[in-house]
């Protein structure tokens, strides 16, 4: 399920739940978005990054980038996808990017900068340090 070629990856998976786990740099940019759902990330002391997406049968998510740059989006062949549970645990030192539309999001622990927005969603962090922006409009 997982593919690592000169130093990037990308994974696809359709039609079933993600639960994969690989290689990130301790301060490593992560960026995840998806319409509808939630974002939950917790950290470890470990130099990997371990992704649980739970999403129906028309959804599929994809992850791309390399290990100091990491993209976690999700899509539909019929449009917007429709709703995408995140469960992701990353190292303390990442920065991170969260986005969503209708989306709940929730980050604790990390050292890095944070960024999380959405239109319609709960926003709750604990921790990051340097700048954090969130936003939540309801």
């Amino acid at each position: 399920m997982f593919s690592l070629l000169a130093g990037a990856f990308a994974l696809t998976a359709a039609q079933q739940p993600v639960d994969t786990t690989f290689r990130v740099r301790a301060d490593a940019q992560v960026d995840i978005s998806t319409y509808a759902g939630s974002i939950a990330v917790k950290t470890w002391n470990r130099n990997d990054i371990h992704i649980v997406a739970t999403h129906s049968k028309r959804d599929h998510v994809e992850i791309s980038g390399d290990e100091s740059s990491v993209k976690i989006r999700s899509r539909s062949r019929y449009g917007a996808s429709f709703s995408v549970d995140y469960e992701v645990t990353v190292p303390v030192g990442v920065s991170l990017k969260l986005g969503g539309q209708y989306t709940d999001m929730a980050s604790e622990g990390t050292d890095g900068e944070i960024e999380a927005k959405t239109m319609q969603g709960e926003v709750r962090v604990s921790g990051g340090k340097r700048f954090v922006t969130l936003s939540s409009v309801e």
